[in-house]
């Protein structure tokens, strides 16, 4: 992850204006230390959840997500009561996989080759320093993406807006099939030593995925096995931003 010097795109004429590293940068370099993220860090999550969907359908949940530094990510919903339906989304670092209640299908989850395992800020790209890249932007945040070859500028870029003391993500921001879509993470904590959001809010159009975690904990002995990827019919290249229902 390029922490250095760093070049902004000057309006529409693309003029690089290169320059010592703002504070930004140092910012997300401590919170990616404070929460012990990295390339083979896992972490499990389980809280609960209220979901509203497009079309105004609503359900309670409880939720799970597992992340295994930013490319392994799976994510299992399950309405309430129990039975009503289950969800899950998995990602493998080559592919997204996902199936369940169009409840929850419908919204785009935040997991992939351009977001990482983004419900949990462990699980952003910055976990995976060789792949991803920041830039500060023209608002005072930075942009967090993911590192090509002969790339020229941000593709598909995360907008993040850190905290000003403690550089933990407050919101992120990214384009999902052309429509705005945002994280709100909130209620940092610390237990068992390890600091993590304990209020995830998802806010897509009309759709909303509130979820409270009541525990996140360091796990270590996860293998590929644990994000095996189903064979279709719901494969999803992870050149896209996000995954949702409709495919």
């Amino acid at each position: 992850m390029q922490l250095g010097r760093y070049c902004l795109m000057a309006g529409l004429l693309a003029v690089p204006v290169c320059g010592q590293a703002p504070s930004a940068l140092a910012l997300a370099a401590r919170a990616v230390a404070a929460l012990h993220a990295g390339p083979a860090a896992g972490f499990e999550a389980r809280g609960t959840a209220e979901i509203a969907s497009p079309r105004g359908r609503a359900a309670a949940a409880l939720v799970a997500v597992e992340a295994w530094g930013a490319s392994r990510c799976r994510i299992t919903i399950d309405l309430l009561p129990a039975g009503r339906g289950h969800f899950e989304a998995v990602a493998n670092g080559k592919a997204v996989h996902w199936e369940g209640p169009q409840l929850v299908a419908a919204l785009p989850m935040p997991m992939g080759e351009d977001l990482g395992c983004a419900l949990l800020p462990q699980g952003l790209l910055w976990a995976e320093s060789s792949n991803a890249e920041l830039l500060p932007s023209a608002g005072g945040g930075l942009l967090l993406y993911r590192a090509r070859p002969g790339q020229t500028k941000p593709l598909r870029p995360l907008a993040l807006d850190l905290d000003a003391e403690s550089g933990f993500p407050r919101t992120a921001s990214w384009n999902w099939r052309g429509h705005p879509v945002a994280l709100t993470f909130a209620e940092y904590k610390t237990a068992g030593g390890l600091t993590f959001a304990a209020s995830v809010t998802e806010s897509a159009d009309a759709g909303r995925l509130a979820i409270h975690f009541d525990s996140v904990a360091a796990r270590s002995g996860f293998t590929d096995a644990d994000f095996a990827v189903p064979t279709p019919p719901h494969p999803v290249p992870l050149r896209r931003p996000g995954i949702g229902g409709g495919q």
